[in-house]
Order: C-alpha cells, then sequence, then structure tokens
C-alpha cells in the first residue's frame, strides 16, 4: 500500500478539493463584497459631483 501511496500522492484528495472549493467560494464572496463597496463610493462621488456642478450653473 505505502508503494501506492508513493507513486500517487501528487492527486489530490477528496478533502484536498473540498478545501480548495471552500477557499474559492471564499475569496469569490470577498471579491463581490469589495467590488460592491468600490462601486457604491464611485456612485456617491458621481452623485456628489453632478449636485455640485448642477449648483455652480448659472441660472
Amino acid at each position: 500500500m505505502s508503494r501506492l501511496e508513493a507513486i500517487y500522492e501528487h492527486l489530490a484528495t477528496k478533502a484536498d478539493l473540498e478545501r480548495v472549493r471552500a477557499e474559492l467560494k471564499a475569496e469569490i464572496r470577498d471579491s463581490k463584497m469589495s467590488t460592491i463597496l468600490w462601486l457604491t463610493g464611485i456612485t456617491g462621488a458621481l452623485l456628489s459631483a453632478a449636485v455640485a456642478v448642477l449648483k455652480a450653473w448659472p441660472g
């Protein structure tokens, strides 16, 4: 049995795959949250700039 383990030690086990899957899910979740925060900030900045332009508009 140890001879087979030595030959196949480079292959992933089910536990390895589940760990990688969990890490990827967490990374995707964090990435989504980061994107939402960036877009919210950009939208707020654009709205503030639009209000400032409209207030400065003559008339």
